[in-house]
């Protein structure tokens, strides 16, 4: 019935209001009961779907746009979101340990001012490139700001709330330097940041905090994108309130159902999966290297702006929709469904490890990058991998740059949750360069009594 052409106008805003809301209320539900009191990749990817179909629908609702279509583009989000979480969902992650997992205070250390050193480095650049090399130093800061999360609430010993503020000055700093674009960019910087939070604190204040928190953060950023605009085109009569690019994904999707329907929508089969599988590699190399998602929507709903370096977004729903037709959203469900399961999986057991040197940093950094890049997921695959990508890439080559030594656990070992692996009592930890033995004459360092062994 809601897909019904038929359906009068006052019933059509009924039912975009009431699914609207419930799609807002649903992905803020996910988001908060998943994972306790940690920020888990299903509750991300939640959050952003309450955002990009939730509260874009009533946005929409209250301008003018064509009701129909944005109702059948609903209807397809919400149920079709409804049934991956029921299928893949409602499986919580593996349960946290009883108490923090063990770390290196040194490597810590070293950690927070490599980041701090990144951090400052790649804001000085933004300020002095464009393009590429524009996108790459804000990937760098994303990356300096985790490390120095990092290595500030990895260590149990120091106040978190030192490093909760050095957090946000981070998020504060990126801010300023994104000039107001790319507000993507910076929800994924702040879902990084929380996750490492969240880790540290061990309590649902931090996750409470983040859906009254959201709503300033996102009208300031909307003002500085119409500042912005208006410096760029002056003298030029700017209208909208800064949050069409939050809630435009939605309607263009709608306006592409529209077009399927009338048959005018030429399916790319797979076409823009591939473009974003080699969206990393530069123009220069290969010049003629498939566009995007965002580049093919142009000739579509705006032909007037075509080769204008203009790019469009409609949801990962569109995607699928733009590559297989109707058959698509069926498909995305599995896949969507999987994916996210196992980015949160990873996330999960990356947390749990150790941070006891370059080799657990980079599991436990990876899979804060991917989890925290899944509102970019929600805009589609080239969006994600662009920007996921680039910060993988420079946290590989920190990762290079950055000294280790070879750690040797000693006294009893504790279980690790549920998981079936050991790990070290805090300080009972003794670094060790190669060759040497950490372990005593008078002591072994694999045994203790009452203790189980377990073999690093």
């Amino acid at each position: 019935m809601l897909l019904d052409s038929d359906v009068p106008a006052v019933g059509q805003t009924r039912a975009i209001f009431v699914l609207s809301s419930a799609a807002l209320l649903f992905g803020l539900w996910v988001y908060w009961r998943h994972g306790g009191t940690t920020v888990s990749a299903v509750g991300i990817y939640n959050f952003a779907f309450a955002l990009f179909v939730g509260f874009a629908g009533l946005y929409l609702l209250s301008g003018s746009t064509d009701e129909e279509s944005l109702l059948r583009a609903l209807v397809l989000c919400y149920f079709g979101h409804v049934t991956t979480w029921l299928l893949f969902w409602t499986k919580e992650p593996p349960p946290e340990p009883s108490g923090p997992p063990p770390v290196d205070p040194a490597f810590l250390r070293r950690l927070t001012w490599i980041g701090i050193l990144v951090a400052c480095a790649a804001a000085v650049a933004s300020l002095e490139f464009l393009g590429s090399l524009r996108h790459l130093s804000q990937a760098a800061g994303f990356v300096g700001a985790l490390l120095v999360a990092i290595g500030l609430l990895g260590d149990e010993r120091r106040p978190p709330l030192l490093g909760c503020l050095l957090a946000a000055g981070g998020f504060a700093l990126s801010v300023v330097t994104s000039n107001s674009y790319g507000r993507l960019m910076l929800g994924s910087l702040g879902f990084a940041l929380l996750i490492v939070i969240a880790r540290r604190m061990r309590t649902r204040l931090v996750k409470a905090l983040v859906i009254p928190g959201s709503v300033p953060i996102l009208l300031m950023m909307a003002n500085m994108r119409m500042d912005a605009v208006r410096a760029n085109h002056p003298g030029a009569q700017i209208t909208g309130t800064g949050l069409e690019s939050v809630a435009s994904p939605l309607g263009s999707f709608g306006a592409l159902l529209s077009h399927n329907d009338a048959g005018f929508l030429a399916h790319a089969w797979g076409h823009t999966f591939w473009a974003a599988a080699v969206s990393l590699v530069p123009r220069a190399v290969w010049p003629t290297k498939p566009a995007g998602f965002g580049a093919e929507l142009v000739p579509i709903l705006h032909p007037e702006l075509a080769n204008s370096g203009h790019s469009d977004a409609a949801l990962f729903q569109g995607e699928w929709l733009y590559n297989f037709g109707l058959i698509g959203l069926v498909l995305m469900v599995p896949v969507v469904g999987f994916v996210v399961r196992a980015a949160d999986l990873f996330l999960a057991r990356a947390s749990a490890r150790p941070l006891m040197g370059r080799h657990a940093l980079l599991a436990y950094a990876t899979a804060v990058i991917i989890a925290a890049g899944l509102p970019d997921l929600a805009w589609g695959t080239f969006t994600f991998t662009v920007r996921a990508g680039m910060r993988l890439a420079v946290l590989v080559v920190v990762w290079f740059l950055i000294t280790d030594r070879r750690i040797e656990w000693s006294g009893p070992t504790l279980p690790f949750g549920r998981s079936g692996r050991c790990s070290p009592t805090p300080g009972r930890i003794r670094p060790t360069v190669a060759g040497s033995s950490a372990a005593s004459p008078e002591r072994p360092a694999s045994s203790s009594a009452g203790g189980s062994a377990c073999g690093h």
